[in-house]
């Protein structure tokens, strides 16, 4: 299994409907290097791609990119690997509840409107199932799936 080099530099980007997020975190100390937040004006890939070169210019790294619509935009064209994350529909309408506070026809509402799993399955080079009983058994599968797409793509 691949160690995860803690002098790689890391950067998380949030492709949200109007908006660019990033932040880039020292690895000595998971401290925070740099944020950016602003407005892509339809032109996401764009916008990450300007951010990504900024990135390279303090240091190589590690980037993972969240965003809406990742496998239909031009941002997919950017990614070495891609990840669907998915849960059973009973367990995404719980925690929505919980985290929105909204109700379960609510829920199951929002969860019926999207797309559905083999979509992602099909579309992306890997999958997490995120029907874990916890957050820790969560981030320990994902971990050792980052490892091991880390080990094959990044030698």
């Amino acid at each position: 299994m691949a160690h995860i080099n803690s002098d790689i530099l890391r950067l998380g980007v949030d492709v949200g409907s109007t908006t660019v997020k990033a932040v880039a975190l020292d690895p000595a100390d998971n401290s925070v290097l740099f944020t950016r937040y602003q407005r892509h004006n339809a032109h996401q890939a764009d916008t990450v791609r300007q951010l990504l070169e900024e990135y390279r210019e303090k240091g190589t790294g590690l980037v993972a990119i969240d965003a809406i619509s990742l496998l239909e935009s031009p941002l997919s064209q950017l990614c070495h690997a891609t990840i669907a994350v998915i849960a059973p529909p009973e367990v995404r309408v719980r925690r929505i509840m919980a985290r929105e506070g909204i109700s379960e026809d609510y829920a199951w509402s929002r969860v019926k409107a999207q797309k559905r799993d083999n979509y992602f399955i099909q579309g992306c080079d890997y999958t997490l199932n995120n029907d874990c009983a916890g957050p820790e058994e969560f981030a320990l599968q994902a971990r050792t799936l980052l490892e091991s797409i880390l080990h094959k793509h990044i030698q």
